[in-house]
């Protein structure tokens, strides 16, 4: 019962964080949003080298009804859900952290993002929260993505110049990792679209 309320407790706090917000405290947030994705970076690196999950902070676990692969040695699973993609005929964990999900991982820290992004005087934090998000390799991320820089080109405008130089260097990447961002869009749109994948499948099945 302690450690089970201890994920409500942090709710609460979160929106009590929310309701009294104050600037200032942005010294706090960025520093923890920072440490949240490394933590996420850490668990898909562990992965890497191990082929075994690397979360040693969750606690939550339930019985295999859903016959996934990970089970532990008493027979249940841990909460989170253990999503992987295959890229090239390397097996990756798709990065979550500790929000139990991948497209819930990008939905709760792009928001964080977006707003640091636009404050923030410190970019290396900034950047490994947006790698991290791209480590998720959520489709939520790809349309937060689009509609964040569709907005941000209304807003602001576009450099002709610096516009030239983004579509040369996204080019060359694109050239170079043809395969792979090939084999990318089919797992994180395609298969989404036509449930063959574990996070598109789980969809349709609740939409049934």
């Amino acid at each position: 019962m302690f450690t089970q309320s201890i994920y409500v407790s942090a709710v609460v706090l979160y929106a009590a964080y929310v309701y009294y917000y104050k600037p200032t405290w942005d010294q706090w947030l960025l520093p923890a949003v920072t440490l949240f994705a490394i933590y996420g970076m850490y668990e898909v690196a562990f992965y890497i080298l191990t082929d075994s999950p690397g979360d040693f902070i969750s606690n939550r676990s339930f019985g295999n009804q859903f016959g996934r692969d990970i089970v532990r040695s008493d027979g249940t699973v841990n909460g989170s859900s253990f999503q992987q993609i295959t890229v090239a005929g390397l097996r990756i964990q798709r990065l979550k952290a500790l929000t139990g999900e991948p497209s819930m991982y990008a939905m709760s820290i792009f928001p964080f993002w977006v707003y640091f992004n636009a404050t923030s005087q410190l970019r290396w934090p900034v950047h490994i929260i947006g790698l991290s998000l791209l480590m998720s390799t959520s489709s939520t991320v790809l349309i937060g993505y689009a509609v964040y820089w569709l907005v941000r080109v209304r807003k602001l405008g576009i450099d002709p110049i610096k516009a030239l130089i983004a579509l040369l260097v996204v080019s060359v990447i694109a050239f170079i990792l043809q395969d792979y961002i090939v084999d990318l869009f089919q797992q994180m749109v395609m298969d989404k679209i036509e449930g063959n994948n574990e996070s598109g499948s789980d969809r349709l099945a609740r939409r049934e």
